[in-house]
């Protein structure tokens, strides 16, 4: 009799479950586009999946990275991605160099962050050959002709394979947080790879799956700290666990200007939530944002403004398309079309009262219909203009009022 009870409160959880993955994939949304005055910047070769802001009100960087064959084939399949400036006012992009005996040999870079009070550049990479890193760059110059110099490539026993998503700097040069949006670690050489994948590796991944349907919370935040190294050797880092919080996928981060309050994006929870740093670097929950649509890359662009890159229609998005196509559908929105490869996005805007805690207002800035650039995963406006990115599209978006 018990087991009967058991098996049916089962089965009553995973159609509750299940109801509510159909009701996060919004078939029934109604969008209106407003993007007749964009253009694809293409000087890119490969995708472009976040942005963040120069502050000189024209320019921002952009990650470039070959994201989706990477994580299908493993980065030695990947092109070889790089750092660009894009100037939104003149609707020029500018490829920036790295220099530096230490610089990554392969680039696949995913979450960036640039820091105005200390002239450096985080950025996510996927390496499989050297490991799974945050690497940091020395900024200098004036806009366009910035030089990037190699400081670190931070790794730790923490960081799992292709794990990472985004990063923001602490309270100075010497400290940064990065998210993990993958509770496991991808297959060596990718999802589909050929080769064999270790039980443990397998289980992970179906883990994965089941955590994501069932909402389930173990994805984490790391602080890591850049000791000072010898006057020849690199900065040594030191990562830990930075809050006991867990989220569905933590993933976009963001940073308040007085570096008091993190930002961290829950695209499985559609969550955003507002952690308090303590003296220590420690996070501390005391809050949370619940966003119009699904939200991936997150930044602060100005005092108590968020501004991110949304997926309003995850039936039409590559993950669902890829994984369950069974999911996925094709249709008519505002009159155009949508579907697997023509998936829109939006760069949503949310302006905060009392830290993002209690009151907080939000609007789209731009709705794209995904006809240029599918996928959106980073979007915020620069001066009088918007910029996305997408982590399967190559290239930049450029829209003009």
């Amino acid at each position: 009799m018990l087991g009967r009870v058991l098996l049916a409160a089962l089965a009553g959880y995973v159609a509750l479950a299940a109801m509510d993955l159909l009701d996060r994939l919004n078939y029934d949304k109604q969008l209106k586009f407003n993007d007749d005055k964009c253009t694809l910047l293409t000087e890119m070769d490969t995708a472009v999946e976040d942005l963040s802001l120069l502050g000189d009100g024209h320019c921002a960087f952009g990650g470039g990275g070959d994201l989706w064959n990477t994580f299908m084939h493993g980065s030695a399949a990947a092109k070889d991605g790089d750092m660009w400036l894009i100037n939104a006012t003149s609707g020029k992009a500018y490829l920036l160099p790295i220099h530096g005996k230490s610089k990554p040999t392969k680039i696949v870079f995913h979450g960036i962050y640039y820091s105005q009070q200390s002239k450096q550049l985080y950025a996510v990479n996927h390496d499989e050959a050297a490991g799974e890193s945050v690497e940091v760059f020395a900024v200098s110059g004036h806009a366009p002709a910035l030089r990037l110099d190699h400081v670190a490539s931070v790794r730790s026993p923490l960081f799992q394979n292709m794990a990472l998503n985004d990063v923001v700097e602490g309270v100075d040069g010497s400290e940064f947080y990065v998210s993990e949006w993958q509770a496991f670690p991808f297959p060596t050489e990718g999802k589909k790879t050929s080769a064999a994948v270790p039980p443990a590796v397998k289980a992970g991944r179906l883990a994965m799956t089941m955590y994501t349907f069932f909402k389930v919370a173990q994805t984490r935040v790391f602080r890591c700290t850049l000791l000072k190294g010898s006057a020849s050797s690199e900065p040594q880092p030191e990562c830990t666990v930075a809050t006991a919080e867990r989220y569905v996928g933590a993933n976009g981060l963001a940073v308040s200007a007085d570096r008091t309050k993190v930002y961290v994006n829950d695209p499985g929870a559609q969550r955003i939530s507002v952690l308090s740093r303590e003296t220590d670097g420690m996070l501390t929950p005391v809050g949370s944002i619940t966003p119009n649509h699904i939200v991936d890359n997150i930044e602060m662009i100005a005092d108590g403004v968020l501004s991110g890159g949304t997926i309003p229609l995850p039936y039409a998005c590559a993950t669902v398309c890829e994984d369950a196509p069974f999911l996925a559908q094709a249709t008519d929105v505002d009159g155009r079309s949508v579907g697997c490869g023509i998936a829109p996005g939006s760069v949503l805007s949310i302006k905060l009262e009392s830290g993002g805690i209690q009151d907080y207002e939000q609007m789209d800035v731009l709705m794209h219909d995904g006809s240029l650039l599918s996928d959106v995963s980073a979007g915020m406006q620069v001066g009088q203009h918007t910029l996305l990115g997408s982590p399967h599209s190559t290239g930049v978006l450029l829209c003009t009022p």
